[in-house]
């Protein structure tokens, strides 16, 4: 099936993009979403940072290779027309898989991560679907209702309310996939998070007490206030290793800028691991209904291997730092 003939077929999709752009009028949806405590300056920093779980190479559409094991050659470009991209489906697998996992890990970051498959169907059959897409679930607008899922909606797409005046449409819970990183995991992001939210409140203190605190302000130091807030970070992020784009090491050594970048490729893995898993759980999903079965399978990709033997080539001098940086 090519392009133009998927783009014909009819969409059973039961969730909406919702957007911030569209929810203007409708007060109590915008008050759901209206909310900008991920939006922080270190926390946006670190989201784009975490999201390059896959290598790039020459060009934007290259760095690794992704295989589709199947029996069917066809099916091969029916995951690929399944996954998104920012023009409609993906000109290449690799496109598809590399836009589902950065959007994937940047949702992870900040909580759970759901999709649902919109099978497709022909104009003459809506019960037998042919195709399918992977549909992302703005987090902010679901939700559960007397114990099934919901998605809260713009007023003009629902007449449905909650008793605090919410729209909402109630969605195909067997068409969801929730992915998630471990508790553990989760509770270290967390922590991290509510240090990088205030040391980005702390970047307007400085203005603050020069322009407006009179005679407190001039007992004042940027740079100490500058060097405290930096040892906060360095501190706080120590177990996952992002150095801010090496804006807090000034006063690191080069081998410990290495070690730390090493936790961080660590930290990537398991977002990365957890992406990819919860793409392969939305395939096999969408296989049982569809009559396929495949597995993707990737090379190129840096492994937990690798960063264990840059960590002990770090420890035991057995490479120089230049050639451990290049092989991770």
């Amino acid at each position: 099936m090519d392009d133009d003939e998927h783009d014909q077929l009819i969409s059973t999709r039961s969730s909406r993009a919702v957007y911030d752009e569209t929810v203007e009028d409708d007060p109590a949806l915008t008050a759901l979403l209206d909310d900008d405590e991920d939006e922080s300056f270190y926390l946006r920093m670190l989201s784009d940072d975490l999201s390059h779980v896959l290598p790039y190479g020459r060009d934007l559409d290259n760095g690794f290779t992704v295989t589709v094991q199947a029996d069917d050659a066809q099916v091969e470009d029916l995951i690929r027309q399944a996954l998104p991209s920012l023009y409609g489906p993906a000109r290449t697998l690799r496109d598809g898989v590399r836009t589902f996992v950065e959007d994937a890990v940047r949702t992870l970051l900040f909580g759970p991560a759901t999709y649902e498959i919109d099978y497709l169907c022909p104009a003459d059959n809506g019960d037998q679907p042919v195709a399918f897409r992977i549909e992302r679930v703005e987090p902010r607008t679901l939700s559960e209702r007397g114990g099934k899922a919901i998605q809260y909606v713009p007023a003009a797409l629902s007449a449905l309310t909650t008793p605090d005046g919410l729209h909402y449409l109630p969605l195909e819970s067997e068409n969801l996939v929730h992915i998630d990183i471990d508790p553990e995991m989760r509770r270290l992001v967390s922590s991290v998070a509510t240090v990088l939210r205030a040391a980005a409140a702390e970047q307007f203190v400085s203005v603050d007490m020069l322009t407006n605190a009179g005679a407190a302000g001039a007992s004042f130091s940027v740079e100490e206030h500058r060097s405290a807030t930096q040892r906060l970070l360095l501190t706080a992020t120590r177990e996952i290793g992002w150095t801010g784009r090496n804006l807090f090491t000034d006063e690191m050594l080069e081998p410990y800028v290495l070690w730390r970048e090493l936790r961080f490729r660590r930290f990537q893995l398991r977002f990365r691991h957890a992406a990819l898993a919860g793409l392969q759980a939305t395939i096999v999903k969408a296989g049982q209904q569809l009559g396929f079965k495949a597995e993707l399978t990737y090379s190129g990709l840096i492994s937990l291997g690798d960063i264990e033997q840059a960590e002990s080539d770090l420890r035991t001098g057995a490479r120089s730092l230049s050639a451990i940086y290049q092989s991770v």
